[in-house]
Formats: structure tokens, C-alpha cells, sequence
């Protein structure tokens, strides 16, 4: 299975470079292969599970008390393997979403049309340091100020769950939380 795998994500990454010649989507091929890949490997994991997280899995069913079966195995990849990567991913998506709409905001207030009136100049060296220093200087203040507002929604949800009585450890829980919870409006808020 594990050559499946391998051989339908090689298969992507060509399709992906030769987008040109074939006129296929890189995004559409891209989530393709990587649902198909976790579904291959969600469906026949007993394999992967047992020689890659085999003391995991013996402590999942120990903990649990169930057999090992597929479904079990299902579960346990769903749960302990596939969450956790869709977190790590998650967390960096939102993070640049939470950025571009930081620029697109200042971007529409004017905020960056001083960059505009500094780059004014027919010397390209100066243009060019000019550039390097304003973006660093722009760079810097966007990942602080994206962090604090992940800091400050972190606060948030915490405050909330504590109030309910919910335990939380990481981001990664905070996610499996919003996967899991019901649809807005279901269940009202203390």
C-alpha cells in the first residue's frame, strides 16, 4: 500500500509541474492526491499502524479496551494520526488567513501608500534598499500583530472553556473541538 501511495503522490507532483503542458489544475490535483492518499491509508492502515505506531496502538487499545480490529484501527488513525496533521495545517493556514486580512485592511485604509511615495525615485539602488528596509520593517509588525490576535483568540477560547468546564491542552484540541462541536447556535454559551 505504502507504494500506492508514494506512486499517486509522484503522480501529483508531475501533474502539479507540468501544469502548462497538461492544463490541469495544481490546486485540484494537489487536494486530490492528498485525499485520496489519507483515505488509502485511513481504509488499509492495519499495516501502517503496526510498524509505524505499533507501542501508540497497544496503548490505545489497552486504554480503550476494545479488540483490535479495523474499525478500531479506523479509529485510532482518524483520531491519533490524522487530526493531529490537519491541526499542524490548520494552524498555519489560519495563521496566514489572519495576516492577508490584516494587509487587505491596511491595504484599504492606505495604509501602505507612503511606500508608494518613498519608491518615487530614478535611482534603482535606492529603490531597492528602500524596498528591502520597508518590507522588513512591514514584515516584522505583520507577524507580531498576527500573533498577538492568535494570542488573544487563544485567550478567548480558554476563557470559554474554562467557564464550561471543557479540558484543553493545545491548539490542536482547540481544533478537534471545532470539528467536532455541533452547528452554530445548537448549544448557547454560559
Amino acid at each position: 500500500m505504502t507504494l500506492v501511495i508514494l506512486t499517486i503522490l509522484i503522480l501529483a507532483c508531475v501533474l502539479i509541474a507540468t501544469e502548462n503542458v497538461t492544463k490541469v489544475n495544481r490546486a485540484a490535483v494537489a487536494i486530490f492526491a492528498g485525499t485520496v492518499g489519507w483515505v488509502l491509508y485511513i481504509c488499509f492502515g492495519m499495516d501502517f499502524v503496526t510498524s509505524e505506531h505499533s507501542a501508540d496502538y497497544t496503548r490505545f487499545l489497552n486504554f480503550s479496551d476494545m479488540e483490535s480490529t479495523s474499525t478500531s484501527v479506523k479509529y485510532f488513525i482518524s483520531r491519533h494520526i490524522f487530526l493531529p496533521q490537519v491541526g499542524r495545517a490548520a494552524e498555519i493556514v489560519m495563521f496566514l488567513l489572519a495576516t492577508m486580512t490584516i494587509v487587505e485592511i491596511l491595504n484599504n485604509n492606505g495604509c501602505f501608500d507612503f511606500v508608494r511615495q518613498l519608491l518615487r525615485t530614478r535611482n534603482s539602488k535606492k529603490m531597492l534598499w528602500t524596498l528591502a528596509i520597508v518590507t522588513f520593517l512591514i514584515s516584522i509588525n505583520l507577524d507580531n500583530l498576527t500573533t498577538q490576535l492568535f494570542h488573544y483568540l487563544e485567550y478567548l477560547i480558554t476563557d470559554i472553556l474554562v467557564r464550561t468546564n471543557l479540558p484543553i491542552v493545545t491548539m490542536n484540541d482547540v481544533i478537534r473541538l471545532v470539528l467536532s462541536a455541533p452547528p452554530l447556535g445548537a448549544v448557547p454559551l454560559p
